[in-house]
């Protein structure tokens, strides 16, 4: 297994467990869909400790859940089909 495979379901499930609680359910799943199939393990495994920091300190929210720079490319794989 290298950092360039995909991401493990754990590491999916992971962040799940912290964004289903910060916006609605689709949205999350659509997120982490996205995620699963355009992320590396490595990507994954560096925003589970960037989200982890604020979940820790209860500081997350729903903007912080896609402050990284991995959701960059989700946002604009949403750029026109809305």
């Amino acid at each position: 297994m290298s950092w360039q495979d995909k991401p493990t379901k754990a590491q999916i499930n992971v962040l799940w467990r912290w964004f289903k609680w910060k916006m609605p359910t689709a949205e999350a799943r659509d997120a982490l869909t996205w995620l699963e199939e355009n992320a590396t393990k490595r990507q994954v495994f560096d925003e589970i400790g960037r989200v982890k920091k604020m979940y820790d300190t209860e500081k997350l929210t729903r903007e912080d859940c896609f402050s990284g720079s991995i959701w960059q490319g989700y946002f604009n794989s949403k750029v026109g089909k809305e």
